[in-house]
């Protein structure tokens, strides 16, 4: 087996698209080591480019020696200046990239609903997240006007910072954007060999079906994914605690958590999704998920034959 010193296997994105899921499931095998955490955002953040690639490798430093490191930060697929950078780290070093994808406006809600609910960080109403998309003919004027609401909110105190918030604030906050995938993709198909590509939808990667697990060990050279996706005890969607006292007690009792057995962590957080924790209800009204739709026809097709048109 061939050893990696350096990070050659990406997890680029989609937000809110199973990636944490499948995050989880890569790094239980002998073959893949991932970073100190899922998610370092080091190439889509001018601070934390600026510190060099010996800053970046620092977050390997725990990883043992294995075929893969793989680097999991969301942030990369809708920053256009990611493959660029990641190109010029690997020096013509060989990489691979793995792309999951969920349909768009599933993921659009999803992602709203994680910043209202887990992070805290959005703050506009629903009317005005979703104005530009309501009063756009289609996707692209949505996505520039999307855009360009977004200082004006921060500077508003309508959209918080969060950890890993890309330089241009697309991510996580600018939601139909996120979604428009054939925006971002093409830039990553134009820089990279489109052999180091795997393409995926959020189904496959929850389902875990043999053909799945066996097209995704074809295309890393490693065996033994099976069993990891056949497991059931992720919990996928966002969940908010029925109360904010059981939040605040979580927050306490997060340090203690940290230190179970990564078994005994997942069983936890399965027990307590199921019994302490709703889905939330954003109240996306009819008329606004049909808009969002149409918006996103072709993007939709995209993601069902799994690959860029």
């Amino acid at each position: 087996m061939s050893v990696t010193d350096y990070p050659n296997l990406f997890l680029p994105g989609a937000m809110k698209s199973a990636t944490s899921t499948f995050h989880e499931r890569l790094t239980t095998i002998p073959d893949i080591a991932g970073a100190d955490r899922k998610e370092v955002y080091f190439f889509s953040s001018n601070a934390r480019y600026s510190q060099g690639p010996d800053a970046y490798l620092a977050r390997f430093a725990a990883a043992p020696p294995c075929r893969y490191w793989l680097d999991s930060s969301q942030s990369y697929l809708v920053d256009s200046r990611v493959p660029s950078r990641i190109a010029r780290f690997l020096d013509r070093r060989p990489a691979k990239f793995i792309f999951c994808l969920r349909e768009p406006v599933a993921r659009c809600i999803s992602a709203l609903t994680y910043c209202t609910h887990l992070l805290n960080v959005e703050r506009r109403a629903i009317e005005e997240v979703f104005r530009p998309a309501l009063e756009a003919t289609e996707l692209d004027a949505a996505c520039d006007a999307e855009m360009a609401a977004l200082a004006p909110a921060r500077a508003a105190g309508r959209i918080l910072p969060s950890n890993g918030e890309s330089d241009h604030l697309i991510h996580p906050y600018a939601y139909v954007t996120s979604s428009h995938y054939a925006r971002f993709l093409q830039v990553w198909l134009d820089t990279f060999p489109r052999e180091s590509f795997f393409f995926c939808t959020f189904e496959e990667v929850t389902a875990g079906t043999p053909d799945f697990v066996a097209r995704l060990e074809t295309f890393l050279g490693v065996t033994g994914l099976s069993a990891p996706f056949a497991r059931r005890d992720a919990a996928l969607q966002t969940r908010i605690y029925k109360h904010h006292a059981l939040a605040r007690m979580a927050d306490t009792l997060r340090p203690l958590m940290c230190k179970l057995p990564h078994s005994w962590r997942a069983s936890v957080r399965q027990r307590v999704a199921h019994t302490l924790k709703r889905s939330p209800d954003m109240g996306i009204r009819p008329d606004v998920r049909d808009r969002l739709q149409t918006l996103f026809a072709r993007e939709l097709a995209t993601v069902e034959r799994g690959r860029l048109t």
